[in-house]
């Protein structure tokens, strides 16, 4: 079970609640019933029974109203698992926490139900990014080595660990003059590909075909993509994470997400033997920069930030003054965090964005958790943080129960920061597939 999803559910049970805690996996995903069974045996009872109405009753007897039921890999867990799930939490008020592979969503299986409100963390920025790497090294980054690292990993937490572990294994980054840096002109390596391949395990083959053809030739403009693959699997592939947006001139264009996906199918032996005969497709984003060891690929990638910088920043920061509203203020962070030459900016969005606590929408859940993590990060303001998110519990008590979730997750980034020597073990584990989550729901 992931880290941050172990120590949510201590910190629950330590303040007396009934925890459970399931985990998908591909057995799981085959056999109907296996998740039903495995929380069946936790709380002591048979493992199987015959009437599934029963078997649900037989669960609910053992809980209580409030109880919490900490699911990982749920993209993974069986359909008839989680429709019981489900029929519970509407029963019992069950709290969920789960975590999800990147693009794997299953509210098909399991949706929200209101009023309850799914808080997702998302991708982290370019300094949570440099705080990840330093607790996993052990020590200083070196900024082309954080922009390269961010370049591929898209943010994405489970990608980060991925690359930085296999990098550093692999003698890609380097600790010299006391700072880890690149050490060649690429951190892939071969080593990365069962991770990779991983993020698509369970993907219908013509979505995967969509993903290799546009890391192989993209940025994409999004016409010719559909033209060749069709509107509703174009759809699915951006809805399920594997597709996003890039800066291009004038036109919307698609690249793959998360980046490194570009170089492991670019790296096939037939797309490396193509590559030296054929033009390399224009990169629009760091994510998009092709793997060759004839480019120099941190020149490339210093030119697409600046790039993308000038063209995106002033229009982003344009807009939310206009509205002041979070939708825009989020669109800036996303682009603008971590950049010193934005610090100032920043501060404006952060204070001057308009935010409402009593009925928070969808947009101002995400600028409020943006605020905690920029308060606890650039700031290290602790006390700032817990106070805000303790006045949306207070102003909002539908949220408290995910608010409770979401401050153990970034209590524990923060005993990270300050005590690195202490909670390496926990970071640096094995790699797994990017999350989307933890999930409070």
């Amino acid at each position: 079970m992931s880290t941050l999803l172990i120590e949510i559910a201590r910190d629950a049970e330590a303040s007396g609640v009934d925890v459970s805690m399931l985990r998908g996996d591909l057995i799981a995903e085959q056999q109907p019933g296996r998740l039903i069974e495995e929380w069946r045996a936790g709380l002591g009872l048979h493992r199987r029974h015959r009437d599934l109405g029963e078997s649900i009753d037989e669960i609910a007897a053992r809980l209580h109203p409030g109880s919490v039921l900490v699911v990982d890999d749920l993209h993974f867990a069986d359909a008839l698992s989680l429709r019981a799930v489900d029929v519970l939490r509407r029963r019992l008020g069950l709290r969920l926490v789960t975590a999800e592979g990147l693009g794997r969503d299953r509210d098909a299986d399991l949706p929200p139900v209101w009023p309850e409100t799914f808080i997702e963390v998302t991708a982290v920025d370019l300094t949570t990014t440099g705080m990840i790497m330093r607790e996993i090294l052990g020590g200083p980054v070196a900024p082309g080595a954080l922009a390269r690292v961010y370049g591929k990993s898209g943010g994405a937490v489970g990608v980060t660990v991925a690359i930085v572990e296999s990098a550093r294994d692999r003698g890609l980054l380097r600790l010299e003059h006391g700072s880890w840096g690149v050490a060649g002109r690429t951190l892939w390596s071969r080593e990365l590909m069962p991770f990779v391949d991983g993020l698509l395990i369970g993907c219908r083959e013509t979505l995967r075909a969509l993903v290799r053809h546009t890391a192989w030739n993209g940025p994409l403009d999004l016409d010719a993509l559909t033209e060749k693959f069709g509107l509703e699997l174009v759809e699915e592939g951006v809805e399920r994470g594997f597709l996003t947006t890039a800066s291009g001139p004038g036109e919307t264009v698609l690249q793959v997400w998360p980046p490194v996906l570009v170089d492991r199918f670019r790296e096939t032996p037939i797309r490396v033997l193509h590559r030296r005969e054929a033009a390399m497709p224009s990169a629009f984003l760091p994510g998009s920069v092709p793997h060759s060891g004839e480019r120099n690929e941190g020149a490339i990638l210093a030119r697409t930030f600046a790039t993308h910088l000038e063209q995106v920043l002033p229009g982003l920061y344009a807009a939310w003054r206009e509205t002041r509203l979070p939708a825009e203020g989020l669109a800036y962070l996303t682009e603008a965090l971590g950049l010193a030459s934005e610090a100032e900016r920043v501060d404006r969005v952060m204070a001057d964005t308009r935010i409402t606590m009593r009925s928070p929408d969808s947009h101002e859940l995400d600028f409020i958790l943006q605020q905690v993590a920029w308060r606890l990060i650039e700031r290290e303001d602790e006390a700032g943080a817990w106070k805000q998110l303790d006045t949306l519990a207070a102003f909002a008590p539908h949220l408290a129960g995910s608010v409770s979730a979401v401050r153990a997750l970034f209590e524990r980034c923060a005993a990270m920061a300050r005590h690195p020597s202490t909670s390496t073990a926990s970071t640096t584990r094995s790699a797994s597939p990017p999350r989307r989550g933890p999930r409070a729901r």
